[in-house]
């Protein structure tokens, strides 16, 4: 695999590189779930 943009050279072991997106999965749908159920939530709340 090669380096593409800014991410870091493979060193080895594939486990951080899965952390890594597990990671910003979890804060990609949480952020999400967040912004989505606050603006339900004010279009709801009078």
């Amino acid at each position: 695999m090669s380096a593409e943009g800014g991410r870091l050279p493979d060193t080895g072991s594939g486990s951080a590189t899965l952390v890594a997106g597990a990671a910003a999965v979890l804060l990609a749908l949480g952020a999400a779930t967040l912004w989505y159920s606050r603006r339900r939530g004010g279009a709801r709340t009078r």
